[in-house]
C-alpha cells in the first residue's frame, strides 16, 4: 500500500499526487481553505479513516499506470 506521511498537508498531497484532488473532492476534503490542514487532520474532519482516503489515492495514482 502506498505511504504517505499523516502530516503531509492537503496541497502537499496534491502536489506529489496530482490525480489525487478528484479522490479528496470526493470524500469532501477541504482543498481550499483547509489546503494547509495536515492529511490526517482534514480526514479525521471529514469522518474519513486516514486509510480509506489514502487507498483511494493510491488507486487513482495508479489508474493509468
Amino acid at each position: 500500500m502506498m505511504k504517505i506521511d499523516p502530516d503531509l498537508t492537503v496541497n502537499e498531497i496534491i502536489k506529489r499526487y496530482p490525480k489525487s484532488l478528484p479522490v479528496l473532492n470526493a470524500f469532501a476534503i477541504d482543498t481550499c481553505c483547509g489546503g494547509e490542514d495536515p492529511i490526517s487532520v482534514a480526514a479525521s474532519a471529514a469522518n474519513v479513516p486516514l486509510e480509506t482516503i489514502v487507498a483511494a489515492i493510491a488507486e487513482a495514482s495508479h489508474a493509468d499506470a
